[in-house]
């Protein structure tokens, strides 16, 4: 494993880390959620070592304003920089070879930023895409499956509490990450989920900066990119969710898989938001496919 800083054309650092075989024709680039960090893949990483029989080099690392990465600004907080940043980072380290993208919601809306203001490069470079439990719209009509006042009402208490902790000054949501415990299970999880995988998730959320939320969540409800997944029209394409989603929905899969008429929908029994902690053979099996639809055409050729 290897980690170090990325340094982003407007100065802003972000936390990299690589692991695979750095020769590899396939790189795999996982993009993280919502309120957490690069680790929310790391129960991913033995499951796909174990599933891809093929050479692979995998990148994973935390947004601006998360992680280890550096503080987002006011200006910066947006899908639309998330996406510049993932393309970037994919030009630069990544000059050479075929990508595999897999995003988990924040993270797929960021790759959907990318098609959308990127289009040249991912055409060019992007193999497969991998949308885990996202949206390309819908997210300003958030009903986490309760009633609508109901609703309302959890949204103004989550941004009020966020606001009076970003007010206060706290570095981070809480020190103590057993307390959001109940709600990441409620929240992200689905039947049966382990202690372990909750805990893991809660240690994350708990590390998270007030203010990367107070300053990005407004963003969320200005998402709508329906047409530009029109631009990855040319990569392979999966899309996951579990069918107790709180968060994004099967429908909401379902509006992905409709724009990418291609693409392969998978609906996981009994499984929640967190399927990258939830269900990673299952997660890992996804990309697996992706990487051997990307090396195929080049072993084709030198078969030839």
């Amino acid at each position: 494993m290897r980690s170090d800083f990325f340094t982003c054309v407007d100065g802003a650092r972000v936390r990299v880390v690589e692991e695979g075989d750095p020769h590899a024709f396939v790189t795999v680039v996982l993009v993280h959620c919502y309120a957490l960090d690069h680790g929310e893949w790391d129960q991913l990483m033995p499951e796909l070592a174990r599933s891809c029989d093929v050479p692979v080099r995998v990148l994973r690392y935390d947004h601006r304003g998360s992680g280890e990465s550096e503080p987002m600004t006011p200006g910066t907080a947006t899908l639309s920089q998330l996406g510049d940043d993932l393309a970037e980072l994919v030009s630069q380290r990544v000059p050479t070879g075929a990508v595999v993208l897999v995003g988990h919601s924040m993270g797929g809306m960021a790759i959907m930023a990318m098609a959308e203001r990127h289009p040249e490069l991912v055409a060019g470079r992007v193999a497969g895409v991998a949308f885990v439990s996202t949206a390309c719209a819908g997210m300003d009509s958030l009903t986490l499956g309760l009633p609508g006042l109901v609703a309302a009402a959890v949204h103004r208490l989550e941004r009020t509490g966020v606001w009076l902790l970003s007010a206060a000054g706290r570095p981070v949501l809480t020190r103590h990450p057993w307390v959001l415990e109940p709600f990441v299970r409620w929240l992200g999880f689905g039947v049966g989920a382990g202690r372990g995988a909750v805990s893991h998730v809660a240690r994350m959320m708990a590390a998270t900066r007030p203010m990367t939320l107070l300053l990005f969540r407004p963003d969320f409800d200005l998402h709508d990119r329906r047409e530009a997944l029109a631009n990855l029209a040319g990569s392979a394409a999966t899309v996951l969710v579990g069918d107790r989603d709180r968060v994004t929905p099967p429908r909401r899969a379902a509006e992905i898989a409709e724009c990418l008429p291609d693409s392969r929908l998978v609906v996981l029994d009994g499984a929640g938001h967190m399927l990258p902690s939830e269900r990673p053979a299952e997660v890992a099996a996804a990309v697996t496919t992706l990487i051997h639809a990307a090396v195929t055409p080049t072993l084709t050729q030198v078969a030839s």
